[in-house]
């Protein structure tokens, strides 16, 4: 039996009034006892965590119980930061945000407390979760950047470009001490790329150049990619000598990063000429990872502008094996076959 049925099961044997304050005790001896040992953003958690055990095994008025003790406990003393840590749980999980900040406010909580709960979550997959907290800590300290850089990130990666640069365009003037500046510019290059697809993108250039010029990334992987996006946008505006040089770079640094190979296959042909350096190319990320297409069609795609049409067709024949659905693979077997 765990042990939450276990304690429910011997609470709900006491006549209710001991359960209620049986219920509570067990509230504050938690919140009490824990949270003194904690930073601000653990105790929050802690208290989340209690009053979400109440709420869970004894419903609604269980809940209510625990805001009257913990009311009654600032009644005896108005400065019991404790309490007003659970209290601001209570409001927020009763869906008052106000109530819930002016809480946290009175228990000497910070907006980088609501950053770091948001980023656990984030960490967990939980987007719902995580942008609650992040919003909550823009509420509470709307001159800290890095509250608006997490919320400008997660809109990204949820889709909506527009709000996700308005955030980070913000946190680009603010202070910042959870990220490093170039996160910021990293994500505001991504941006301006996703928003201007398929076109020049002197910004989305700027901000990656900014970026890796700045070198205070929070993240490692971000620092990488700022040398891939910014590769990437040196061939589109037909740098191609820079374009090699930053994608050279990326695979020394990563000599996995299975994208970089491919787009050096392609250049090594269409700008080299030489395709036995796009051959070793492709064979690597594919060596990489044998399960992806992209260097297949990438490879194939070679061979058949080479006029190496027998092995072209073995390698779309690799990506049908692969992904059966593939339809690039499909059109061009049936061209090569006619």
């Amino acid at each position: 039996m765990f042990m939450g049925d276990l304690l429910k099961e011997k609470i709900g044997q006491l006549p209710w009034k001991e359960r209620r304050w049986t219920i509570s005790g067990i509230l504050l001896a938690i919140m009490f006892g824990l949270t003194l040992l904690s930073s601000g953003g653990q105790a929050i958690l802690l208290n989340a965590g209690m009053v979400s055990v109440v709420h869970e095994l004894w419903g609604e008025s269980s809940l209510l119980d625990s805001r009257e003790v913990l009311s009654a406990s600032l009644d005896l003393n108005p400065d019991e930061k404790e309490a007003w840590r659970g209290l601001g749980y209570f409001w927020l999980i009763s869906g008052d945000q106000d109530l819930a900040l002016e809480s946290w406010k009175r228990a000497g909580i910070t907006a980088r407390d609501l950053v770091l709960q948001g980023e656990a979550e984030r960490r967990k997959d939980q987007f719902e979760e995580a942008l609650t907290w992040f919003n909550l800590a823009a509420e509470l300290d709307p001159d800290w950047g890095d509250a608006f850089f997490y919320l400008g990130w997660m809109h990204a990666r949820a889709g909506d470009q527009v709000l996700a640069w308005r955030y980070l365009r913000k946190a680009e003037n603010l202070p910042l001490e959870l990220v490093g500046r170039s996160d910021i510019y990293y994500q505001l290059g991504k941006v301006e790329n996703r928003l201007w697809s398929g076109e020049q993108q002197p910004s989305a250039l700027d901000y990656f150049t900014r970026a890796i010029v700045r070198n205070q990334f929070k993240y490692p992987y971000q620092s990488i990619d700022a040398h891939f996006q910014r590769g990437l946008l040196y061939r589109q505006n037909g740098w191609n000598e820079m374009a090699l040089n930053e994608l050279t770079y990326v695979i020394k640094k990563h000599p996995d990063h299975y994208p970089a190979l491919v787009r050096l296959g392609y250049m090594a042909w269409e700008v080299e000429d030489d395709l036995g350096k796009a051959e070793g190319y492709f064979s690597v990320a594919i060596q990489v990872d044998s399960r992806q297409t992209a260097a297949y069609l990438g490879f194939a795609h070679v061979l058949e502008e080479a006029g190496q049409l027998t092995r072209a067709q073995e390698m779309y024949r690799k990506v049908l094996e692969i992904d059966a659905s593939n339809q690039k693979a499909h059109d061009a077997l049936e061209r090569l076959e006619d």
